[in-house]
């Protein structure tokens, strides 16, 4: 993304804070609002996380923080949330703000993601469309010289293709990831989730889909278990899936697992709909006979 002026990691690290201030403020729903917070970054570590209480502009306290503070960081990323008019209706929207900055550049970006807590929902907060770049801002602490780039690493898998067990004309698929990003694991299996899907038919899939997580240390499980939900959430409410899927009585389940112990962070079906629309057309088809 251009906002970010080419820097891959500051760009990983804004949409991981995004994330992780909507994985709070799904968390945090009956509770009240979300603890703003501040990531601090030097070269490929995260080395601190700080929490403050919510003021009248929670970046102007972030940035007095940050200006006392005696942290040796070089990307720094406050989240928030906040309510923004982001359309033509005038009518503000429930928004998470995440601004990111990288010290050895002159701006930093803005962006915003608007969500929706509802009970509807696996997790109780929905995404209202994608992430939204709002602007870029000038980074206001004083700016430092480091010869070191690092780079992301990247993302490893392993596909497996086997037989269904009840249709062996069917394919159950499997796939292993190695990363230590919760972020990049998400973002990577909503996009194969989505072209599996479109792929369903040509493919013969059966509509099972493991996938298996190597451990790694740096993962967090429940965060990670929250934003994969929320990709599944997404894809099978889609109209694409409605239309194609569900109303034509095809399942899909997505399940995931953690480690050699195999921890369930997902197992969720859309069958569950498929039954509630059969017992709609059951309760209609009762109905009809009655008055016959």
């Amino acid at each position: 993304m251009t906002a970010f002026n080419q820097n891959k990691v500051l760009e990983e690290r804004a949409f991981y804070g995004l994330n992780w201030g909507y994985y709070m403020k799904g968390n945090s729903a009956k509770e009240g609002r979300l603890l703003p917070f501040i990531f601090l970054y030097k070269l490929d570590k995260r080395i601190k996380i700080i929490n403050f209480q919510e003021g009248e502009d929670n970046f102007e306290i972030a940035m007095n923080i940050l200006s006392k503070s005696n942290e040796d960081f070089d990307q720094y990323i406050v989240g928030y949330q906040g309510q923004m008019i982001l359309s033509e209706t005038k009518v503000p929207s429930d928004v998470i703000i995440v601004k990111a900055f990288d010290r050895r550049q002159e701006l930093g970006a803005f962006i915003a993601q608007k969500y929706r807590l509802t009970k509807d929902s696996i997790i109780g907060i929905v995404r209202e469309d994608g992430p939204i770049y709002i602007k870029n801002l000038p980074m206001s602490l004083p700016r430092i010289t480091i010869e070191d780039l690092i780079e992301l690493p990247e993302l490893g898998t392993n596909f497996i293709k086997a037989k269904n067990k009840e249709n062996p004309n069917k394919i159950d698929l499997s796939i292993l990831i190695r990363h230590n990003s919760e972020n990049e694991i998400y973002f990577y299996l909503k996009d194969c989730l989505g072209g599996w899907i479109e792929r369903f038919l040509e493919e013969d899939y059966s509509g099972l889909f493991f996938v298996n997580i190597a451990h790694n240390e740096s993962l967090n499980t429940r965060f990670l278990s929250f934003i994969l939900k929320d990709a599944f959430q997404t894809i099978y409410t889609s109209k694409f899936v409605q239309d194609n899927f569900t109303s034509k009585q095809i399942g899909l389940t997505f399940k995931v697992d953690y480690g050699f112990n195999h921890e369930v962070l997902v197992n969720e079906t859309t069958q569950d709909a498929i039954n509630e629309i059969n017992d709609l057309k059951n309760i209609l088809s009762n109905v009809n006979t009655k008055e016959k």
